[in-house]
């Protein structure tokens, strides 16, 4: 294999692992959205 074409295959590697932490951290943001508008809502209820 070239260095270029390892170099490029280690940036998209690498591109895959940030995506997936966003990924991740895209759920728990979600997940502590859901919790607040949980606690909104019951607020809102009482």
């Amino acid at each position: 294999m070239s260095k270029e074409y390892h170099s490029f295959v280690e940036l998209l590697k690498d591109a895959h692992r940030r995506l997936d932490q966003i990924e991740r951290d895209i759920l728990m943001i979600n997940e502590v959205c859901a919790r607040i508008e949980h606690q909104q809502l019951v607020k809102h209820v009482k």
